[in-house]
């Protein structure tokens, strides 16, 4: 056997062994009630708390038969009705998702198009916990225009 044959099947040798793993006991690796859990962490010292804000959709076709519900954008408005950010509001592959946005503690004012109304709702933020606007109370808030 020539050389290059053999460093060949030892390499193919030493990745097939790799690629199997040890084999575990399912009881070594089941949950432990008595074991400490590891959760998400909320830091009231973090410098920024998120928004999540589940918009009103528009169907838009992508392609001759696909339609997607894509979201809304938003406007954040400081508490003095300053702007303070535009959010495209796009996420997930296709825009059907609402984005995180990260935004500095305070109070604020979200508006966007419900159906044809222009509506706001008041919002909070708070140092590492998200906020969550849902479709229903946006469709219940005040306009902006009334």
């Amino acid at each position: 056997m020539n050389v290059d044959r053999r460093i060949l099947l030892t390499t193919v040798a030493a990745a097939a062994l790799a690629a199997c793993g040890p084999t575990v006991a399912p009881e070594m690796v089941s949950w432990r009630a008595q074991s400490p859990v590891v959760t998400p962490a909320t830091n009231p010292e973090a410098p920024a708390g998120s928004l999540v804000v589940d918009t009103d959709t528009d169907l838009k076709a992508i392609g001759s038969e696909s339609f997607f519900n894509v979201r809304r954008p938003y406007r954040v408005y400081a508490t003095d009705g300053n702007l303070v950010r535009r959010i495209a509001n796009r996420g997930g592959s296709f825009g059907e998702e609402a984005v995180v946005a990260e935004l500095p503690p305070g109070r604020y004012v979200v508006a966007t198009m419900v159906g044809t109304v222009y509506r706001r709702i008041d919002v909070e933020v708070k140092n590492g916990r998200t906020t969550h606007v849902t479709e229903e109370m946006l469709r219940t808030a005040p306009p902006v225009y009334s």
